[in-house]
């Protein structure tokens, strides 16, 4: 098998890989949340629903874009600026090859952190802050714990949004979207020459991943232990990438960091 062949097995097989452990996390789609019960006069379930702040779509949707927009540019103008280097063996652009890495691993670890996520989710069945007001419960009376709910609510797909609390999904993805960027930009340029435009992308996602956490919290979507645990399932997920053998080119700053001119 020539060089091009190996490479498009390879690809195939990370694809599959990834159709893969996407398997369960579409199933979990289609599973009911662990049922919870309630002590009559929790107050920490009795809170008024408000609408998102921050959509869930929009959440998933700026993680992903956090990370990938940089590298995208960066690793372009890095081709460029080396006037595309290509693969000795396949004759290849180099710049593809990198750009899959990167992708492949982004969704990788994107995928297994919301998996992660899901299940957390699923199995555990807390409660969301408005839980009351989305179950309307037929008796919220007495002093005993009620294993079983009678909601008499007719939205079923509301009363299973409240039945997911922890941990955070939003916190999760914005978090893990600020942390793999910010790991990428320190790990893959760690001497820049535009030191303060990385800070101040690093800065400016950290702070807008931490807006979001706030937001959660105060549209009663969480508490505050749902979105601390997100947020480090998020860093955790991140920071695996890193650390993952099959990644370590990442960290070599000669061969990656600053690549070295090719002549045409």
């Amino acid at each position: 098998m020539n060089e091009i062949g190996k490479v498009i097995l390879k690809i195939c097989e990370e694809v599959l890989l990834l159709a893969i452990i996407s398997i369960p996390l579409i199933a979990l789609q289609f599973t009911e949340p662990f049922q919870r019960g309630f002590f009559p006069g929790d107050t920490t379930i009795a809170y008024p629903m408000k609408p998102n702040t921050i959509s869930i779509t929009l959440a998933g949707f700026i993680g992903l874009a956090s990370p990938l927009l940089p590298m995208f540019i960066l690793e372009i103008y890095l081709a460029y600026r080396d006037r595309f280097p290509r693969h000795p063996e396949t004759n290849v652009p180099l710049i593809f090859f990198q750009l899959y890495k990167f992708i492949g691993c982004v969704a990788f670890s994107f995928i297994s952190l919301m998996l992660i996520v899901n299940v957390g989710k699923e199995t555990f069945g807390s409660l969301r802050p408005f839980f009351l007001e989305a179950c309307v419960p037929a008796s919220n009376t007495g002093m005993d714990y009620q294993a079983v709910i009678n909601c008499t609510s007719d939205d079923a797909r509301l009363i299973e949004e409240a039945r997911v609390s922890f941990p955070s999904g939003h916190a999760a993805c914005v978090v893990w979207g600020a942390a793999m960027t910010i790991f990428y930009l320190q790990i893959r340029f760690p001497k820049c020459q535009f030191v303060m435009l990385k800070s101040l992308y690093e800065c400016a996602i950290a702070i807008f991943a931490y807006y979001v956490c706030l937001t959660r919290i105060q549209d009663n979507w969480h508490r505050a232990v749902d979105i601390s645990t997100g947020a480090l399932l998020g860093i955790l997920a991140a920071a695996t990438i890193f650390l993952i053998p099959s990644v370590q080119w990442i960290r070599d700053s000669e061969n990656v960091f600053t690549p070295t001119r090719v002549r045409r």
